[in-house]
């Protein structure tokens, strides 16, 4: 459920992002000619096509980060574990 919130988050927050950025071009382009309103839409257009797939590319991120984590984690267990053992020795018996 975590991994859903923080997905939809980004989603929203992407949202918003490119609706401030559209009011912004807006507020400073509005009295410009026609050809340069084709000239702003078009960079518009093309950027939301390259912040949409980052936005997108947040989940897989967060999956990578997560099992970089439990590697990293279970080495140092194993080294924590190898270093029980050349402390203490190599006590195999069940109690």
């Amino acid at each position: 459920m975590k991994n859903k919130l923080s997905y939809l988050l980004g989603g929203v927050i992407g949202l918003l992002i490119g609706c401030a950025f559209y009011y912004l071009v807006w507020m400073i382009f509005k009295r410009i000619t026609p050809e340069q309103a084709f000239i702003v839409e078009k960079l518009f257009t093309e950027n939301i096509f390259i912040i949409a797939p980052l936005l997108l590319m947040a989940y897989p991120i967060e999956l990578m980060w997560k099992s970089h984590k439990n590697r990293h984690r279970k080495y140092l267990n194993k080294l924590a574990e190898l270093e029980w053992v050349e402390q203490n020795g190599d006590d195999s018996r069940v109690r």
